[in-house]
């Protein structure tokens, strides 16, 4: 008897709760003539203060169990309008947000109020059609020709299903893409603590970042660090000449034909233009002391 639970107004449908009522005493095996009393013993208080109103000026024990049920169907499953059913029915359209296995239950629920009849296959895959708030499904749908509800169901469910994967998917290779993208910064972010740099300070030392540039003031700030990575990254390869990704460059693992170093082409060697820089400077230092001596 404890199996039996109360019907509560507002968390289902009367006619739900039937249906569980009558099979609960089925399985407890109550006699037809016991029914009533187990209804009104567990139907629960607030259905049965309305159970007892519905049947004044009679007592309840002077009602069948058949009587009892039509005047609860009554109080909690009134009469419906089936003009009115079947225009909230055409009216219904997939809500945002909800799925489309939500809408079809929905479409179903109110189908069973409007007395369709032989009609109803029909006008649910209609509805189901006409309501989707994806155009791509109904174009689907639309195209497919002869068409059951239960066909239009399957389609429709199976769609949204590889669209929801599909993203999943996205989801997964993006953010697979993004925590790539942060290793390789912070490889090549301790990489650069550990090699020199090709840039050279007014000493012709390699230039740490934190030291001035050739020809800058001292006390004049250097670039911000993501400018350097996005420079480093698209400006002129320092080891080749071109511009590309320093990181990938060919010419890491080059040997100098000029100073016979690894890392760089003869064309970007730092020494062989320091050396040019130098004999252009002894050119013309002599230059001007020669002039000073024809002087």
């Amino acid at each position: 008897m404890s199996n039996i639970s109360q019907y509560i107004p507002r968390s289902e449908l009367f006619s739900n709760y039937l249906d569980r009522l009558n099979a609960q005493l089925v399985v407890l095996k109550v006699k037809e003539a016991d029914k009533k009393s187990y209804l009104i013993a567990y139907i629960g208080s607030e259905a049965y203060s309305q159970l007892k109103d519905a049947c004044l000026p009679d007592d309840l024990q002077s009602k069948s169990y058949e009587e009892l049920v039509s005047k609860l169907e009554e109080i909690y499953s009134p009469r419906r309008f089936v003009a009115s059913e079947k225009f909230i029915f055409n009216q219904r359209t997939q809500s945002q947000g909800k799925s489309t296995r939500e809408y079809i239950t929905a479409l179903k629920n109110l189908a069973s109020f409007c007395v369709f009849g032989s009609f109803l296959n029909d006008a649910l895959r209609d509805r189901l059609i006409v309501g989707l708030s994806d155009e791509a499904y109904q174009r689907k749908l639309l195209s497919i020709d002869p068409l059951t509800f239960e066909e239009a169901c399957k389609i429709a469910l199976d769609a949204e299903l590889v669209c929801k994967q599909t993203q999943q998917m996205n989801n997964r290779s993006q953010v697979h893409f993004v925590n790539n993208g942060k290793n390789v910064s912070r490889q090549t972010h301790l990489s650069s603590k550990s090699e020199p740099k090709w840039n050279e300070n007014s000493e012709g030392k390699p230039w740490s970042g934190k030291s001035s540039k050739p020809g800058q003031k001292s006390g004049q700030s250097v670039q911000h660090g993501s400018q350097k990575s996005r420079a480093l990254k698209f400006g002129h390869c320092y080891r080749y000449g071109r511009k590309h990704d320093v990181r990938t460059c060919p010419a890491k693992e080059w040997d100098c034909f000029s100073c016979k170093l690894k890392g760089h082409t003869s064309k970007m060697c730092k020494t062989k233009i320091k050396n040019n820089l130098e004999s252009i400077d002894l050119v013309n230092n002599v230059s001007q002391n020669s002039g000073e001596i024809h002087l």
